[in-house]
């Protein structure tokens, strides 16, 4: 469909979507609902008040060893990890890194001989490796999983790992009223009441909106609650998660670019840093430290402003990493959240977006209008894709 050039308003056209105008306003006030609410284009519509989508998760390809000690040369070392065994067939061959310089354990690598439990497996020294102490928290590297010629022992393992997660869908209502004097009188040249009336409608429903996406408790429609969606930090600040507490430092490209190769680690990629004003500018501030790692680029149509600023990451990968930032005042003053955009969107209930309903009631000496809708906020991949930096300095 195409977009409206203007926002406008029938005072006898009541009962319709008005999902283009409210796009176009978001975007005049470059909100980052309207990034969401765009994206939530690309999820199915909701069909049913609880909103399901498959997460998906590649199989550990790193571990983390929670007992360090040596390997005794010529016999089997069980080794105990912290985060578990998932991923490790027999036949495996491993490496280990020091978590602080990220560099090799010498050159020792080991071949898995049994998987004992959740967070417990067997191994010998492979290869001509030196007997060489493994020192605790070293991070514990899959290096192949090399197979015997003409093999036929087949050990069945699915690399992707789905699992179901949910949110609720939500009802937002914001009525406007207006006397029928004020609706044909004429307030300095505006005929059209109602229009600023629902502008002003707007703004106060994405206000709401954009509270409940960020803090939102995920809570069951019932017979005593009308139902809320959980936000974003109810899927991404979570157990498991790329979650890293800076622990009253100050924001810092080398903060990000850590966080960020997180998430590649855990098989993400993320796209945008979604933050509060206050750390928004002082990412800003980053242009003054030598290095450069903001550039400025042109508005585009769906951004608001004479310019949209990036992040350019120090992770190589193809095509450089270059994330846009999206300020939202609703993020804590001292957090930073790196999200994959792709996989994050409001999504509407099916024919039930945002819409203009007659209100007014029978004999009324003036019109009621209520703007609704009822969405639901989806994170695919929450602890994967996406990673939150919290406990920033102010």
């Amino acid at each position: 469909m195409s977009r409206q050039e203007t926002i406008d308003f029938s005072n006898e056209t009541f009962k319709r979507s008005v999902i283009e105008t409210y796009d176009q306003y978001l975007t005049e006030q470059s909100s980052a609902v309207g990034v969401f609410l765009e994206n939530g284009r690309n999820f199915p519509v909701a069909t049913n008040t609880k909103y399901e989508w498959l997460e998906n998760q590649l199989t550990p390809s790193q571990w983390t060893v929670n007992d360090g000690a040596g390997i005794p040369l010529g016999s089997p070392k069980t080794f105990t990890v912290d985060s578990g065994a998932n991923g490790l067939i027999v036949g495996s061959i491993l490496r280990f890194s020091d978590p602080a310089t990220r560099l090799s354990v010498g050159t020792v690598q080991v071949k898995v001989t049994a998987v004992n439990s959740d967070t417990e497996f067997t191994a010998t020294l492979y290869g001509t490796n030196p007997d060489i102490v493994i020192p605790d928290n070293s991070v514990i590297h899959l290096v192949s999983k090399p197979k015997k010629e003409n093999n036929k022992d087949f050990i069945a393992q699915n690399n992707l790992q789905p699992n179901q997660e949910f949110n609720y869908t939500q009802n937002f209502e914001v009525a406007v009223e207006l006397s029928d004097t004020a609706i044909n009188s004429a307030s300095y040249g505006n005929t059209t009441q109602m229009a600023t009336q629902m502008t002003q409608g707007m703004y106060l429903m994405t206000q709401e909106i954009s509270e409940q996406l960020f803090y939102g408790q995920r809570v069951q429609r019932s017979s005593t609650e009308n139902g809320s969606f959980g936000g974003l930090q109810s899927y991404i600040d979570v157990t498991g998660g790329n979650v890293v507490d800076a622990s009253a430092a100050a924001i810092s490209p080398a903060l990000i670019n850590d966080l960020g190769e997180e998430i590649k680690r855990a098989g993400g990629i993320y796209d945008a840093i979604y933050t509060n004003i206050e750390q928004a500018r002082k990412i800003s501030a980053f242009n003054t430290s030598g290095n450069n790692p903001i550039t400025q680029v042109g508005r585009n149509e769906t951004s608001a402003g004479s310019y949209v600023m990036n992040f350019v990451s120090d992770i190589p990968v193809a095509g450089g990493l270059i994330s846009r930032i999206i300020v939202d005042e609703k993020v804590p003053v001292d957090t930073v959240y790196l999200i994959n955009t792709s996989k994050i969107g409001l999504v509407p209930y099916e024919n039930r977006g945002v819409r203009v309903v007659d209100g007014t009631q029978n004999g009324q000496d003036g019109q009621t209008a209520l703007l609704r809708a009822e969405l639901t906020l989806a994170v695919a991949d929450g602890k994967y894709s996406h990673g939150v930096l919290k406990n920033l300095a102010l």
